[in-house]
């Protein structure tokens, strides 16, 4: 990969894994909620970022590599990785994937689910 890319990327990072960090901070410095709230919101701003985003680009087509790399793999990919599993979803919905849409989001859920507990359980047995 070339230089340029890899710059892009861990600058977007660096941006969205702050940008994570201080959203969560202000929901609970503002309303006292601990937990879930701040993640929800980040959850939800960066799925409204990543559609306004990418059909920005499917429609205007004028950002490069580096704008791509930045905000999509870096900065959303830091912030949210929930905004692409959305967009990931509502794409194979809108292609008629109704199947596979249906099995990704669900599946992904419980299997996600699952796979937290095992390692979770496999934790408590080997400490």
């Amino acid at each position: 990969m070339p230089i340029g890319n890899i710059l892009s990327l861990a600058c977007g990072g660096a941006l969205g894994a702050l940008s994570r960090h201080f959203v969560g901070t202000a929901v609970l410095h503002m309303t006292g909620w601990r937990g879930h709230w701040g993640t929800f919101l980040v959850n939800m701003t960066g799925c409204f970022l990543i559609g306004f985003l990418s059909t920005l680009v499917a429609l205007k087509g004028h950002w490069g590599i580096h704008l791509r790399f930045f905000f999509f793999t870096g900065f959303l990919g830091a912030y949210t990785t929930f905004s692409t599993y959305m967009l990931e979803n509502f794409l194979l919905l809108e292609k008629g994937q109704w199947g596979i849409g249906m099995f990704n989001m669900l599946g992904s859920v419980v299997v996600g689910f699952l796979a937290l507990w095992g390692g979770i359980m496999l934790a408590r047995v080997v400490s």
